[in-house]
């Protein structure tokens, strides 16, 4: 079996440089080879040097390619283009992995072969210095500012029904990729912005194309937990994006905004007018954030349509 870690980097060096030590120091494969492929996009920092050096005493092979095309989505593309191995193995460039990922995974494969795509849980990598509201219960904040993909420690197979993981912790057989085709390249993170819904968007086309999908509490990443993600403004700013980014896969046929998404505004804007305590304000403005990203993706999806058929 030939395994093939792909990791899609941009301006990140010393956090890529992070993640792949975790990778070296994890529990070797005992059944099959593993090879490190690396995709740069418009990178403009050391990480092409960074990973020249670190390849000259790096236990595995490392190939680096470049995609000057700006977007994760691209840097994807880039990689089915260059992969080689059976199975495919996704690593964010902002995560590190658990000692027994590698050892989760072989064991996947032997004994659940029926399976072509995996997924394993991301869990945030905080160091216990994180403010108190982020754990709060009561006015919880969502989408988390660190992404948090946990579906318990038993074995669940995921249809397209279920909530869907994202793509730093996937494994899929060459094959997915083959058949599933390129990502889309008008969702996803260009640069660091708070783009998103490639992920989603490539997983929902896998299972529609009859490819199952298993998640298993082995296969193990850490989230880096990035201070700068726990302000307000980013807060603000990724409920908008990421509810944009799921609302516009989800929507099956081009249409206005629907009646309920103005009222559900209307009551959060609503309920900002009673701005204490501080967890609640934070709250409400995310839920206001995140509703008119919903109905942003209605309308770019129906003018979008209007404008092609107008042609």
């Amino acid at each position: 079996m030939r395994l093939e870690v792909i990791i899609c980097t941009h301006d990140r060096s010393t956090l890529l440089q992070r993640t792949l030590r975790s990778v070296e120091k994890a529990a070797p494969l005992s059944k099959s080879d593993l090879e490190i492929t690396i995709i740069a996009n418009n990178c403009h920092d050391d990480t092409e040097e960074m990973i020249k050096d670190l390849s000259n005493e790096y236990p595995y092979p490392i190939r680096l390619f470049t995609e000057l095309k700006p977007g994760k989505s691209n840097a994807l593309n880039k990689a089915i283009e260059v992969v080689k191995g059976n199975f495919i193995i996704f690593i964010d460039d902002d995560h590190r992995i658990d000692y027994h990922f590698f050892e989760s995974i072989e064991e996947l494969l032997e004994k659940r072969n029926t399976y072509s795509l995996f997924c394993g849980k991301i869990i945030p990598d905080w160091d216990g210095i994180e403010p108190t509201w982020i754990h709060n219960i009561e006015y919880p904040v969502y989408p988390l500012p660190i992404p948090h993909y946990d579906l318990g420690n038993e074995e669940l197979e995921i249809t397209i029904n279920n909530r869907l993981p994202g793509g730093g912790n996937l494994i899929m057989a060459k094959e997915v990729l083959e058949r599933t085709g390129d990502f889309n390249v008008s969702l996803g993170p260009s640069g660091h912005n708070l783009g998103g819904g490639e992920d989603g968007d490539y997983v929902r086309r896998a299972l529609t194309a009859g490819f199952r999908l298993l998640y298993s509490p082995g296969p193990i990443q850490y989230h880096w937990a990035d201070s700068e993600r726990l302000s307000l403004l980013y807060l603000i700013r990724k409920a908008y994006s990421r509810s944009r980014s799921a609302a516009y896969i989800n929507i099956e046929k081009p249409a206005l905004p629907p009646r309920f998404l103005y009222t559900k505004l209307l009551i959060n804007i609503c309920n900002l007018l009673i701005p204490v305590p501080l967890p609640r304000l934070r709250f409400y403005l995310m839920r206001t954030s995140s509703t008119l990203g919903e109905i942003s993706a209605y309308l770019s999806r129906f003018f979008s349509r209007n404008t092609e058929n107008s042609r």
